[in-house]
């Protein structure tokens, strides 16, 4: 799912929302179609993300729990400071799992993956 903040720190909230399959349909298949062999097959491998840490789940589930939470609030829930709180939402904004859209006063974050 997606998690989506909509609105301020102090007024917003956090808006969970489902994904669903959003790839567009395959074109038709021709008639005919070659031989699969081991050349036709594209050797792919999907992209990974680098696992999370406690204290990072940690963050993501007070989001979870509360979608109007604050950095303020969620320094006190961990008993950790508001810096330490602002350097891991720089880590899961790094390992591409939050994405921060608005500004900083009335944005939102949106965990992406």
């Amino acid at each position: 799912g997606i998690l989506e903040r909509r609105g301020d720190n102090q007024t917003g909230y956090w808006e969970i929302k489902e994904v669903g399959n959003t790839s567009p349909t395959p074109p038709s298949t021709p008639s005919i179609t070659p031989p699969i062999t081991p050349l036709h097959i594209p050797l792919i491998t999907p992209p990974t993300t680098p696992p999370i840490t406690e204290l990072e789940g940690k963050f993501i589930e007070l989001m979870l729990q509360n979608a109007q939470i604050t950095r303020k609030a969620m320094a006190a829930t961990l008993a950790v400071s508001i810096d330490v709180v602002k350097e891991y939402l720089e880590r899961l904004k790094g390992k591409g799992i939050l994405e921060r859209r608005g500004d900083n006063r009335t944005g939102y974050w949106v965990i992406k993956k």
